[in-house]
């Protein structure tokens, strides 16, 4: 519906013009064939075998079958050496696996479709349909891949687990090394194409890291038991190859900021423009930035990497304290590394209202080591001062200062309180009287409760996106709304 007398108001009377109706429909066909085998030799080593083969109508026609399996194997070392038991190892197990898993694409990837034009797309198009009663389509601006081929990963594990000192101490280790090939993406098309984007698959990313999870039991007596969990997981990404020839691709470009795939790094950095600085190593202002007529910096013809997306690591942490009846529990969670886009810190440097507008407490400022341009193209020391009434102007126009780009990066890391939660369970002396309930629970939860994240990001909750599930939604958040801290009342009843 548009023009909207009184704005949010949807109704057929707040508005003189005709109501606009969309439909969309779309149907898909997968079709697969599984079988799975599982052997055991005297309970100590075990071998699982998958194969499957899919049929995939989102997939080009007679190139639409992809087949994918698995195998692991595990051996008990304890149940193999019974010995081990005697020396404060109650249970060892190591692993290893094998195995790939492949998909298809989504809906209209393969063939071209087309849209009915109607009064919605008449701000677009310079002849209004319909025209003279006559009704018209408009292709769609993904360009057909008949060539697209199904997405492959392969994965590589090795790992052990065990537990020790009458299960006091339980450790489980892993290391993997996964492959994706064939990563199916929309990639930017030029507009002289007659399209916008096409569906491709990029050559072969890397992605290996390992996973250790620990648990302590520090006490255990009758009335008293204490558990501590920590997690580790550690994952780097190499993009290995891209397609036809390409060493690096901008996946998406958002006011400046450019998130590109580029051959040996990791998968998602952040390119942002430079600062235009002096490069005559001879002049006095070597390495000096440069300022325009109305004294922001000027940017550089160059850009340079400022980060990925990618966390050096992730940490969680957990524990359980029980004390008779009553149960107290606690779950935290820390990210360290990694960048993101907000446009929330973009909202706030416009507006005025971010930490970086207050510099110098709004009063004038000159850059610091920056220099102007003469008439003849010498340089000499700035002294053109950005006045207070720019200073919004001049943070929030990023078109200006190539910095303020950067302060649309924000970190990633956090350290946050995830839960904290106390539980009573009824003893059998209270639910006997009752008779039909077996077991009953009350508990208190509050989930969400703590959030600290580095100075520089004082806008946004960094695991808050809304830009989908797929690589775009590791480039950051739309102007999110912010995380909510929640408190509820548990109870469970058994009957």
């Amino acid at each position: 519906m548009e023009g909207l007398d009184i704005p949010g108001w949807y109704n057929l009377k707040n508005t003189t013009s005709s109501a606009i109706s969309d439909q969309y429909n779309s149907k898909r066909r997968l079709i697969g064939a599984f079988g799975q085998a599982e052997l055991g030799f005297k309970n100590y080593l075990f071998l699982n075998l998958s194969a499957r083969n899919d049929w995939s109508s989102t997939l080009p026609k007679g190139k639409n079958s992809y087949f994918y399996g698995g195998a692991n194997i595990s051996m008990i070392v304890t149940e193999l050496l019974p010995s081990l038991k005697e020396n404060n190892i109650d249970f060892l197990k190591v692993r290893a696996a094998v195995g790939q898993t492949g998909s298809d694409a989504d809906v209209f990837k393969t063939v071209g479709w087309y849209n009915p034009v109607g009064q919605a797309y008449q701000t677009y198009n310079y002849t209004n349909l319909p025209l003279n009663g006559v009704s018209g389509l408009t292709e769609n601006t993904t360009k057909p891949s008949t060539d697209l081929r199904p997405e492959m990963t392969t994965e590589y594990e090795f790992g052990v687990s065990g537990n020790f000192f009458k299960n006091r101490l339980s450790i489980d280790f892993a290391y993997y090394n996964k492959n994706t090939k064939d990563q199916i993406i929309s990639a930017n098309l030029g507009p002289e194409t007659g399209y916008m984007f096409q569906t491709k698959n990029v050559g072969k990313i890397q992605n290996k890291g390992i996973e250790l999870a620990v648990g302590v039991t520090p006490v255990r007596t009758k009335d008293w038991d204490w558990n501590v969990g920590i997690t580790y997981t550690m994952n780097r990404s190499k993009v290995k190859e891209l397609w036809e020839g390409l060493t690096s691709y901008t996946y998406t470009n958002w006011r400046g900021v450019q998130y590109v795939l580029e051959i040996g790094k990791a998968i998602g950095q952040f390119y942002t423009p430079d600062v235009k600085t002096v490069t005559d190593k001879n002049s006095p202002y070597y390495g000096y930035s440069i300022v325009n007529n109305n004294g922001f910096l000027q940017a550089a013809s160059t850009s340079s990497s400022k980060g990925t997306s990618e966390a050096k690591f992730l940490m969680g942490f957990n524990t359980t304290l029980k004390y008779k009846n009553f149960t107290f529990s606690a779950a935290a969670d820390w990210r360290f590394g990694g960048v993101m886009v907000s446009n929330t810190s973009y909202i706030t440097h416009f507006d005025g209202n971010s930490t970086e507008t207050l510099f110098n407490e709004r009063y004038s400022f000159i850059y610091p080591h920056s220099v102007k341009t003469l008439s003849d193209g010498s340089f000499v020391e700035n002294n053109i001062m950005v006045k207070s009434s720019q200073m919004n102007y001049a943070q929030g126009n990023y078109s200006y200062n190539p910095l303020i780009r950067d302060a649309f990066l924000v970190s990633k890391s956090y350290f946050k309180l995830r839960e904290l939660a106390l539980y009573y369970n009824f003893p059998q002396s209270i639910l006997s009287h009752i008779g039909f309930i077996q077991n009953a629970t009350l508990g208190i939860v509050g989930r969400n409760l703590l959030l600290f994240t580095p100075r520089k990001n004082n806008y946004i909750d960094p695991e808050t996106t809304n830009l989908g599930n797929d690589l775009l939604s590791e480039f950051g958040e739309t102007t999110g709304t912010s995380s909510t801290r929640n408190f509820g009342v548990n109870v469970k009843v058994v009957f």
